[in-house]
């Protein structure tokens, strides 16, 4: 009677998450199609624009580990807890603020929030779910994601065309605001160990690398690259990240466990995932710019065509997980790069001819494909690799890779492909003032396919760092579901039916 009684009071548990993890994923996806109408609305100079779409990306991507320790100290619940709070403060406030400034700053408070969110969501389940139900809970969150992922695009191209979009992030306080009520009557409050340190120096100096590294890069992109300030910023976030590692080596609880990186063959596989994440997650916001910047698309117009992408990654992966096992791993991993690789090289080709539509269709299959198909194999080899009882560490450091792949990408994608504009069309590309002609739609398409050939390069190095010696057919693999671009792959349990709890030893990476 007592487990049936457990059993119901999941379900809603797993309503609450799996609402959450697709408000997170919307919030991170839809900004890559209204970019242009949200930095018109604003005036927004090609700094603030560039702050618009990254602040969310830099935040989540610093605290992800943060909150894996502060779970551990203070308990899932209420740092979860706190994390619905926040993410709906910062969403209502980006609905309603009416300065650029201000919009980054309830990015940066919604990307706190989604940072708490996506740190204890699987945990969660694995503390209401009895264990036979686990891996059918633990497969819905997950789905959740890629449907969060997928409709991101889509609700924002249809709010622009309909509504506004400021609905987006409007929308998102009530539901976030309901799924708050029913975790704090259901989720179950565990205390946490009250012991563990926080390495805080070490956030801070993470975060401070990564700061400086996108302001370097916002700054070129919007005043160029002959002054000495964008330089000078990139430069001193590369100092500033040889620091952190300096000092990951001396601190008795360090943020990132740097010993993971000496395991034999586990460096490689990190390096593939920083890789793969930059080589795929800004071929979307290129297509989707340049389609509305020189082929007069609307966001509604690009939003049904980018739908393709992560539909094709949910297929992907699931025939991935089904091969996994049964084909070297290593290998899967490398066909999902190479399809990376000519994902990005055909689109490429595509935007300086008459067959654009027919390229990009072809590119975001081959995309969603290409990321399914590496994902879920290569996250596999990580988990087989890392000593069992490093599992949930190792799967933070993963998720940092991931999405500090995307970030890096996004910052460099915006540089390049206005590097060869000229100060007047830059200024119109970070302002939506749309569409762009003669000369500078030219040098846009230029600058475009510039930025995609820089991550064709990327992949080819993603698909040399993914090969290699790999698990023979048959051993025994973690084979979890892979996520869609922008999404951070959930952790794999190294006991087979339960995920590891957080903590250092086993932060609970996604849903």
């Amino acid at each position: 009677m007592r487990r049936a009684a457990r059993e119901r009071g999941a379900w809603p548990v797993l309503v609450a998450t799996s609402v959450n993890v697709v408000l997170v994923f919307v919030g991170a996806t839809s900004l890559t199609i209204l970019l242009p109408q949200v930095s018109r609305d604003f005036g927004a100079s090609p700094a603030e624009t560039t702050w618009f779409i990254l602040a969310y990306q830099l935040v989540m991507t610093a605290l992800i580990i943060v909150f894996g320790r502060l779970s551990d100290i203070f308990g899932r619940k209420r740092i979860y807890v706190v994390g619905v709070l926040v993410f709906l403060v910062g969403s209502l406030a980006a609905g309603l603020v009416q300065e650029p400034g201000a919009f980054v700053g309830a990015r940066l408070v919604q990307g706190v929030g989604a940072a708490a969110i996506i740190t204890n969501t699987t945990a969660i389940l694995t503390d209401v779910f009895p264990r036979e139900r686990l891996p059918t809970a633990l497969g819905m969150n997950a789905t959740s994601a890629a449907f969060g992922q997928a409709l991101g695009p889509v609700v924002g191209g249809v709010a622009a065309e309909l509504a506004d979009w400021r609905a987006i992030f409007l929308v998102s306080g009530p539901l976030a605001l309901l799924s708050l009520l029913v975790s704090l009557r259901l989720v179950p409050g565990r205390p946490g160990t009250g012991r563990e340190r926080v390495d805080v120096a070490g956030a801070v100096t993470l975060v401070s690398s990564l700061s400086l590294f996108v302001a370097g890069m916002s700054v070129g992109s919007a005043a160029g690259w002959s002054g000495p300030t964008a330089p000078l910023l990139v430069g001193g976030a590369l100092l500033v990240l040889g620091f952190f590692v300096w000092t990951q080596t001396r601190v008795a609880s360090p943020l990132v466990d740097l010993a993971l990186f000496r395991v034999p063959r586990l460096g490689r596989r990190y390096a593939a995932v920083f890789v793969s994440g930059f080589s795929q997650y800004a071929v979307i916001l290129l297509l989707s710019t340049h389609l509305q910047a020189t082929e007069g698309a609307s966001a509604f117009d690009v939003a049904m065509m980018v739908v393709v992408a992560p539909s094709a990654t949910i297929v992907a992966a699931q025939v991935a997980g089904r091969l996994v096992g049964r084909v070297p791993v290593a290998r899967l991993a490398v066909a999902g790069m190479v399809m990376i690789v000519v994902a990005a090289a055909t689109l490429a080709v595509a935007v300086r001819t008459d067959t654009l539509a027919v390229g990009a269709y072809v590119s975001l299959a081959l995309l969603g494909l290409g990321i399914g198909t590496f994902m879920t194999p290569n996250t596999s080899l990580i988990m087989l690799i890392t000593p069992t009882n490093r599992r949930g560490v190792s799967n933070g450091i993963r998720s940092t890779m991931l999405n500090a792949g995307y970030l890096v990408t996004t910052a460099v994608a915006l540089a390049v492909s206005t590097a060869t504009l000229t100060p007047d069309g830059r200024r119109a590309v970070y302002a939506g003032d749309f569409p762009l002609t003669g000369a500078d739609a030219a040098h846009f398409a230029t600058g475009v396919q510039l930025a995609l050939l820089v991550l064709v390069v990327s992949g080819v190095l993603g698909a040399v760092l993914s090969g290699g010696r790999g698990p023979a057919p048959g051993t025994a693999l973690a084979a979890p579901p892979a996520t869609p671009p922008g999404a951070a792959p959930g952790p794999v349990p190294s006991d087979p039916g339960r995920p590891p709890a957080g903590g250092p030893d086993g932060v609970p990476v996604h849903p």
